[in-house]
C-alpha cells in the first residue's frame, strides 16, 4: 500500500481512516484503506468502477458500517461518537430528492427543520453562496439538472458543516455547470473554510480543483498525496513533428533512454517518454543526425496518464490529428474514458 511523506498538519487531519475494510460476503470492496485529508483541502477520490469509492464514502457518513479499521473526524471516532461527528459533515450522494411543488428555498425551510432548525437568514445565506437567490421563489421542478444539483449542496450546508461529501456531483452537467460547480467548490474551500471531499471520474476538472488526491482500485489504496507532488516526476512526455518519422522512430528507439508513449502516430507524429535533463539532447540528436525536427513539445503527465499507469493500463490514444501538443497537462491525445465497464449494481446491493 502506497503511503505519503507530507508533513502532518500542526492541527491534525480533519479526516483520517486507520485500516478502514469492508465486506460484502467473500468480497472484499474496500481493503485496509488509509486515507488522511487535510482542513481545507480539495481532495479527489478517485478510481474506476468498482474500486470502493461509494463504499467508502458510505462508511464515513455511517450509512454502512465498517468490517473493520477506524474512521477519525476532527480527531473523533465515528464509531464512539457518531451524533456528535455527522452534525459536522454534509453530504450530497447521487442525485438529491426535493418536493417538486416547494419552492427553493422552502425546500430548504423543509430540511432545515429536519436538522433541527435553521435560521430563515442561514437559508438565505445558503441561496446567495450556491447561485440561487433569484431563482429561490420557483418550485424545484422547474429547475435545471445543474440547479438541482446546487440546491443538493445548499441543503447539505444548511448546518455549517467542516467536511462536505460529494459522490460525483458534475455527473450529467454540460461544461457551464460543471464550471459553476468548479467555483462553488473553490469558493466553499477559501471563503467557507469547508473541506470538500470529492468522489469523481472526470480526472480533469479533478486535476484542476483538487489540491490532493487519493486513488483506489480493487478496494485498495495505490496512492495518495498533493497533485503537484504527484505529477511533479523525472520525466516528461515530448511530442515530435519529425521528417522521414519512421527512420527517426528507428534513430529513437536505439537511443535507451527514450521510452516509446505511444510511438508512431498515424498522422506521423512521435510520442516518447524523456528523462526530464535529457529533452534538450534529444532535440540535439535528431537535428545532428539530419533529420528536420518541426515540432518538440514536452509537457507533464496529466493526471488522466497518471491514474492509467498506476493502474497499469495503456495510454489510450486518439490518433485523430488534432493541434500541437504541448503545455502542461494532457494534449487531448492522452484520454481515460469516463468509465470502466463493469455489471450494473444489483437493486439494493451497495455500488462499490
Amino acid at each position: 500500500m502506497a503511503t505519503e511523506t507530507e508533513r502532518t498538519p500542526e492541527d491534525g487531519w480533519i479526516l483520517e481512516t486507520q485500516g478502514l475494510t469492508r465486506r460484502f460476503g467473500v468480497l472484499v470492496a474496500v481493503d485496509r484503506l488509509d486515507i488522511r485529508v487535510a482542513r481545507g483541502d480539495i481532495f479527489g477520490f478517485l478510481g474506476p468502477n468498482g474500486a470502493g469509492k461509494t463504499t467508502t464514502i458510505r462508511m464515513l457518513l455511517r450509512l454502512i458500517r465498517p468490517t473493520g479499521g477506524r474512521i477519525l473526524v476532527l480527531g473523533k471516532e465515528l464509531e464512539d461518537h457518531p451524533l456528535e461527528v455527522l452534525a459536522q459533515v454534509g453530504a450530497l450522494i447521487e442525485s438529491p430528492a426535493f418536493y417538486p411543488y416547494l419552492s427553493g428555498r422552502r425546500n430548504l425551510d423543509v430540511f432545515g427543520h429536519y436538522s433541527g432548525g435553521v435560521p430563515r437568514a442561514r437559508v438565505d445565506e445558503v441561496l446567495d453562496l450556491v447561485g440561487l437567490r433569484d431563482r429561490a421563489d420557483d418550485p424545484a421542478r422547474v429547475y435545471s439538472h445543474g440547479m438541482k444539483q446546487r440546491l443538493g449542496i445548499g441543503q447539505a450546508l444548511l448546518t455549517r458543516p467542516k467536511i462536505l461529501f460529494l459522490d460525483e456531483p458534475t455527473n450529467g452537467l454540460d461544461p457551464p455547470g460543471i464550471e459553476e460547480m468548479r467555483r462553488l467548490f473553490r469558493r466553499l474551500a477559501s471563503e467557507e473554510g469547508v473541506t470538500v471531499f470529492l468522489s469523481s471520474h472526470l480526472l480533469h476538472e479533478v486535476e484542476i480543483l483538487c489540491n490532493r488526491v487519493a486513488i483506489l482500485n480493487r478496494g485498495k489504496l495505490l496512492v495518495q498525496g498533493a497533485v503537484e507532488t504527484l505529477l511533479d516526476t523525472e520525466k516528461v512526455r515530448v511530442i515530435l513533428d519529425v521528417d522521414r518519422s519512421e527512420e527517426a522512430f528507428a534513430a529513437i528507439s536505439r537511443l535507451g533512454w527514450c521510452q516509446p508513449s505511444p510511438g508512431l502516430l498515424r498522422d506521423g507524429r512521435i510520442g516518447v517518454i524523456v528523462p526530464r535533463a535529457r529533452t534538450a539532447e534529444l532535440n540535439r540528436t535528431l537535428v545532428q543526425a539530419g533529420f528536420d525536427v518541426s515540432e518538440f513539445a514536452p509537457h507533464r503527465p496529466s493526471l488522466e496518464e497518471f491514474f492509467r499507469e498506476r493502474l497499469g493500463l495503456e495510454p489510450h490514444v486518439d490518433e485523430t490529428p488534432s493541434g500541437p501538443a504541448g503545455g502542461s497537462g494532457s494534449s487531448g491525445r492522452f484520454r481515460l474514458s469516463a468509465k470502466v465497464p463493469g455489471p450494473a449494481p444489483a437493486p439494493g446491493k451497495a455500488r462499490v
